[in-house]
């Protein structure tokens, strides 16, 4: 761990359609070692991981950031706290399976009005991540062999 002073959190949401690899997107993105499986296990509600990305180097600062992912589940039941999970956010990656993209387009343009238009699902008081600060990712989700 950094001993610097100041401390920065960095808010990113990963969301998108289920099975479509947002947990495997934010262990690679956090550097989390994990050993995958044929099996689906899907992510209930909220997963969040906190990691200083390598590299960073502000010069004549004593500043230490800290990413923090949350991958979101992609089962609507868990709809009701996606306003809580958008709250302070600065930026989203949407992700979907390259190989379902005529099924998820659809999911993907519910998700950007979820958490990026004005009149979202979330409601008026959930704030709006700009398009500037989103990401589409299109990912393969294949199991291994």
């Amino acid at each position: 761990r950094s001993t610097m002073g100041v401390e920065e959190r960095v808010k990113i949401l990963i969301v998108g359609p289920s099975k479509t690899g947002k947990t495997c997107l934010a262990n690679y993105l956090s550097n989390f070692k994990d050993t995958p499986t044929p099996n689906y296990k899907e992510t209930i509600a909220l997963r969040i991981m906190d990691f200083e990305p390598e590299g960073l180097n502000f010069p004549g600062k004593s500043i230490r950031v800290v990413v923090e992912l949350w991958d979101v589940s992609g089962n609507h039941s868990y709809q009701a706290c996606w306003a809580a999970c958008a709250q302070g956010a600065h930026g989203v990656i949407y992700v979907f399976n390259i190989d379902e993209q005529k099924s998820q387009l659809g999911e993907l343009e519910f998700w950007h009005k979820t958490f990026a238009t004005q009149k979202g699902v979330l409601g008026p008081q959930t704030p709006n991540i700009k398009d500037e600060h989103s990401l589409v990712f299109a990912h393969r989700s294949t199991p291994p062999q």
